[in-house]
């Protein structure tokens, strides 16, 4: 060794920090288990991406239901008379509108005469709209004989949203009501 470096004044020495638990808290944390430890929610490109996934399934909610087409199924049962009525939005932009009366029991069912059936579709104080048909085939069922109507609409004459009342034979009441989306 020379004399110069030896005689080095101590204040250019250089002095080195170093704690070896603070690097290896850093570099692994599964080392320390006492300490608290980062959840997955709070890493920051973690919860960035989490946001992002849940804005995606808000908005894909939002497409589905506002171009959701129309499905509503509903059935009533009187006695042997088992009364269905299927509403389904189709391609072509259409509406198809089916009623089906279906004998369940052992002996013959009679429809009503006249059997009409009558669709009333009201929207609010606006003038409803009504679609009428008569069924094409006998007035009596027989056992496990069912019998069906249907209205094919144009989507576009159709209101957004509307209450749909069906009416069977000359009752006053309807058969079913419901709030129907188109």
């Amino acid at each position: 060794m020379s004399e110069k470096e030896d005689k080095t004044p101590p204040e250019e020495e250089v002095i080195f920090h170093y704690n070896r638990a603070h690097r290896l808290q850093r570099i692994h944390r599964d080392l320390y288990p006492d300490g608290s430890r980062r959840r997955w929610i709070r890493n920051k490109r973690t919860r960035s991406m989490l946001v992002i996934l849940v804005d995606l399934i808000i908005i894909a909610g939002i497409f589905y239901f506002a171009s959701k087409p129309t499905n509503v199924y509903l059935k009533r049962t009187e006695g042997a008379s088992v009364y269905e009525l299927n509403i389904t939005g189709i391609r072509g932009k259409k509406v198809l509108i089916g009623f089906t009366v279906r004998n369940t029991g052992d002996s013959m069912l009679v429809l009503p005469r006249p059997a009409l059936v009558r669709t009333k579709l009201s929207q609010g104080e606006a003038h409803p709209i009504v679609f009428e048909k008569y069924f094409e085939q006998a007035d009596v069922l027989g056992p496990g004989e069912s019998s069906s109507v249907v209205f094919l609409m144009d989507e576009e004459n159709l209101p957004g949203s509307a209450t749909l009342e069906l009416f069977f034979g000359d009752s006053g009441e309807p058969l079913f009501s419901k709030r129907v989306r188109f």
